[in-house]
Protein backbone atom coordinates (compact mmCIF):
# COMPACT_ATOMS: atom_id res chain seq x y z
CA UNK A 1 0.00 0.00 0.00
CA UNK A 2 1.16 3.52 -0.85
CA UNK A 3 -0.11 6.56 1.06
CA UNK A 4 0.68 9.81 -0.72
CA UNK A 5 0.22 13.58 -0.68
CA UNK A 6 1.24 16.41 -3.01
CA UNK A 7 2.15 20.07 -2.43
CA UNK A 8 1.76 22.75 -5.07
CA UNK A 9 4.42 25.13 -6.40
CA UNK A 10 2.35 28.20 -7.36
CA UNK A 11 0.39 30.02 -4.66
CA UNK A 12 -3.37 30.50 -4.64
CA UNK A 13 -4.86 33.83 -3.68
CA UNK A 14 -7.27 33.44 -0.78
CA UNK A 15 -10.43 35.44 -0.24
CA UNK A 16 -9.64 39.06 0.71
CA UNK A 17 -5.89 38.41 0.36
CA UNK A 18 -3.53 40.63 -1.59
CA UNK A 19 -0.84 39.28 -3.88
CA UNK A 20 2.63 39.13 -2.40
CA UNK A 21 5.05 40.86 -4.79
CA UNK A 22 7.70 38.11 -4.66
CA UNK A 23 5.27 35.17 -5.16
CA UNK A 24 3.92 33.55 -8.35
CA UNK A 25 0.24 32.56 -8.38
CA UNK A 26 -1.98 30.22 -10.37
CA UNK A 27 -5.68 30.78 -11.12
CA UNK A 28 -7.22 28.94 -8.16
CA UNK A 29 -7.76 25.46 -6.73
CA UNK A 30 -8.95 24.04 -10.09
CA UNK A 31 -6.02 25.34 -12.15
CA UNK A 32 -4.14 22.04 -11.93
CA UNK A 33 -1.82 22.77 -14.86
CA UNK A 34 -0.93 26.17 -13.44
CA UNK A 35 -0.28 24.94 -9.89
CA UNK A 36 2.78 22.85 -10.60
CA UNK A 37 4.13 20.38 -8.04
CA UNK A 38 6.83 21.23 -5.52
CA UNK A 39 7.00 17.90 -3.70
CA UNK A 40 5.24 14.55 -3.52
CA UNK A 41 5.61 12.51 -0.34
CA UNK A 42 4.66 8.88 0.10
CA UNK A 43 4.75 6.04 2.59
CA UNK A 44 5.30 2.50 1.29
CA UNK A 45 3.84 -0.03 3.73
CA UNK A 46 5.79 -2.91 2.15
CA UNK A 47 9.18 -1.38 2.90
CA UNK A 48 7.94 0.78 5.83
CA UNK A 49 9.75 3.76 4.30
CA UNK A 50 8.81 7.37 3.70
CA UNK A 51 9.86 9.03 0.44
CA UNK A 52 10.05 12.59 -0.85
CA UNK A 53 10.02 13.28 -4.60
CA UNK A 54 10.79 16.58 -6.31
CA UNK A 55 11.07 17.51 -9.98
CA UNK A 56 14.27 15.50 -10.43
CA UNK A 57 12.77 12.15 -9.37
CA UNK A 58 9.05 12.25 -10.18
CA UNK A 59 9.72 9.17 -12.35
CA UNK A 60 10.60 7.25 -9.17
CA UNK A 61 7.23 8.21 -7.68
CA UNK A 62 5.46 7.09 -10.85
CA UNK A 63 7.18 3.70 -10.64
CA UNK A 64 6.27 3.37 -6.97
CA UNK A 65 2.54 3.90 -7.51
CA UNK A 66 2.35 1.84 -10.68
CA UNK A 67 3.75 -1.16 -8.81
CA UNK A 68 1.19 -1.15 -5.98
CA UNK A 69 -2.53 -1.87 -6.40
CA UNK A 70 -3.59 -0.01 -3.23
CA UNK A 71 -3.13 3.77 -3.28
CA UNK A 72 -4.51 5.61 -0.26
CA UNK A 73 -4.94 9.38 -0.03
CA UNK A 74 -6.93 12.08 1.68
CA UNK A 75 -8.87 13.93 -1.03
CA UNK A 76 -6.68 12.38 -3.72
CA UNK A 77 -9.52 11.70 -6.14
CA UNK A 78 -10.51 15.36 -6.33
CA UNK A 79 -7.08 16.91 -5.94
CA UNK A 80 -3.79 14.99 -5.81
CA UNK A 81 -4.58 12.52 -8.63
CA UNK A 82 -5.69 15.37 -10.92
CA UNK A 83 -2.66 17.47 -10.03
CA UNK A 84 -0.34 14.56 -10.85
CA UNK A 85 -2.20 13.95 -14.14
CA UNK A 86 -1.71 17.59 -15.13
CA UNK A 87 2.05 17.03 -14.78
CA UNK A 88 2.06 13.82 -16.85
CA UNK A 89 1.86 11.25 -14.04
CA UNK A 90 -0.77 8.53 -13.75
CA UNK A 91 -2.01 7.97 -10.19
CA UNK A 92 -5.34 6.42 -9.31
CA UNK A 93 -6.33 6.56 -5.66
CA UNK A 94 -8.09 3.32 -4.76
CA UNK A 95 -9.11 4.41 -1.24
CA UNK A 96 -9.81 8.09 -0.60
CA UNK A 97 -10.40 8.56 3.13
CA UNK A 98 -12.15 11.93 2.75
CA UNK A 99 -14.55 10.60 0.10
CA UNK A 100 -15.41 7.56 2.23
CA UNK A 101 -15.98 9.75 5.31
CA UNK A 102 -18.31 12.08 3.42
CA UNK A 103 -20.34 9.19 2.04
CA UNK A 104 -20.49 7.52 5.46
CA UNK A 105 -21.98 10.71 6.93
CA UNK A 106 -24.64 11.01 4.20
CA UNK A 107 -22.88 13.52 1.94
CA UNK A 108 -22.03 13.29 -1.78
CA UNK A 109 -18.64 11.71 -2.64
CA UNK A 110 -17.35 15.02 -4.01
CA UNK A 111 -17.43 18.48 -2.46
CA UNK A 112 -20.70 20.20 -3.27
CA UNK A 113 -21.55 22.46 -0.33
CA UNK A 114 -20.34 23.98 2.91
CA UNK A 115 -22.19 21.20 4.74
CA UNK A 116 -19.14 19.07 3.91
CA UNK A 117 -16.75 21.35 5.80
CA UNK A 118 -15.17 20.16 9.04
CA UNK A 119 -13.91 16.81 7.72
CA UNK A 120 -10.32 17.86 7.07
CA UNK A 121 -7.24 15.82 7.84
CA UNK A 122 -6.52 18.06 10.82
CA UNK A 123 -10.10 17.60 12.09
CA UNK A 124 -9.82 13.80 11.97
CA UNK A 125 -6.37 13.78 13.56
CA UNK A 126 -7.58 15.87 16.50
CA UNK A 127 -10.74 13.77 16.86
CA UNK A 128 -8.44 10.74 17.24
CA UNK A 129 -6.36 12.49 19.90
CA UNK A 130 -3.38 12.94 17.58
CA UNK A 131 -1.32 16.07 17.18
CA UNK A 132 -2.79 18.02 14.27
CA UNK A 133 -1.19 19.21 11.06
CA UNK A 134 2.04 21.20 11.19
CA UNK A 135 1.02 23.76 8.59
CA UNK A 136 -1.48 24.72 5.93
CA UNK A 137 -1.48 23.81 2.24
CA UNK A 138 -1.98 27.41 1.15
CA UNK A 139 1.29 28.43 2.87
CA UNK A 140 3.34 25.61 1.31
CA UNK A 141 3.86 27.22 -2.14
CA UNK A 142 4.87 30.49 -0.52
CA UNK A 143 7.44 28.71 1.62
CA UNK A 144 8.65 26.73 -1.42
CA UNK A 145 9.13 29.83 -3.56
CA UNK A 146 11.03 31.50 -0.72
CA UNK A 147 13.45 28.58 -0.54
CA UNK A 148 12.08 26.99 2.63
CA UNK A 149 12.10 23.54 1.01
CA UNK A 150 12.66 21.60 4.21
CA UNK A 151 9.59 23.16 5.81
CA UNK A 152 7.39 22.15 2.85
CA UNK A 153 8.79 18.61 2.70
CA UNK A 154 8.26 18.22 6.46
CA UNK A 155 4.68 19.48 6.11
CA UNK A 156 3.96 17.06 3.26
CA UNK A 157 5.55 14.11 5.10
CA UNK A 158 3.47 14.91 8.19
CA UNK A 159 0.28 14.87 6.11
CA UNK A 160 1.28 11.45 4.80
CA UNK A 161 2.01 10.26 8.35
CA UNK A 162 -1.41 11.43 9.57
CA UNK A 163 -3.14 9.81 6.58
CA UNK A 164 -1.29 6.58 7.36
CA UNK A 165 -2.47 6.76 10.99
CA UNK A 166 -6.07 7.20 9.82
CA UNK A 167 -5.67 4.27 7.42
CA UNK A 168 -4.37 2.05 10.23
CA UNK A 169 -7.32 3.04 12.42
CA UNK A 170 -9.78 2.27 9.63
CA UNK A 171 -8.12 -1.09 9.07
CA UNK A 172 -8.34 -2.00 12.77
CA UNK A 173 -11.80 -0.63 13.60
CA UNK A 174 -13.65 -0.07 10.33
CA UNK A 175 -14.41 3.46 11.47
CA UNK A 176 -13.11 6.94 12.28
CA UNK A 177 -14.30 9.32 15.00
CA UNK A 178 -16.70 11.84 13.48
CA UNK A 179 -15.04 15.25 13.94
CA UNK A 180 -18.40 16.99 13.52
CA UNK A 181 -20.19 14.81 16.07
CA UNK A 182 -17.93 14.02 19.05
CA UNK A 183 -18.64 10.62 20.54
CA UNK A 184 -19.93 9.22 17.25
CA UNK A 185 -18.12 7.18 14.63
CA UNK A 186 -18.22 7.11 10.86
CA UNK A 187 -18.23 3.53 9.58
CA UNK A 188 -16.13 3.17 6.46
CA UNK A 189 -15.61 0.42 3.88
CA UNK A 190 -12.88 -2.12 4.74
CA UNK A 191 -9.34 -1.13 3.89
CA UNK A 192 -7.64 -4.33 2.77
CA UNK A 193 -3.96 -4.89 2.15
CA UNK A 194 -2.84 -2.97 5.20
CA UNK A 195 -0.89 -4.37 8.12
CA UNK A 196 -0.96 -1.73 10.87
CA UNK A 197 2.42 -0.99 12.41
Amino acid sequence: MIVYDVEIEQAILGKNEERLPDIRYCDGWRDFEGMGISVICAYDSKTERYHAFTRGNFDDFQSLVLNDPLIVSFNGLQFDDKLCASQGMKVTTTYDILKEAWVSDGHPPTYESEKQMGYGLDDFAKAMGLQGKVGHGAQAPIDWQRGRYGRVITYCLEDVRLTWKLACWIRMTGSLPNPRAPGHNLFLPPLSGLNPA
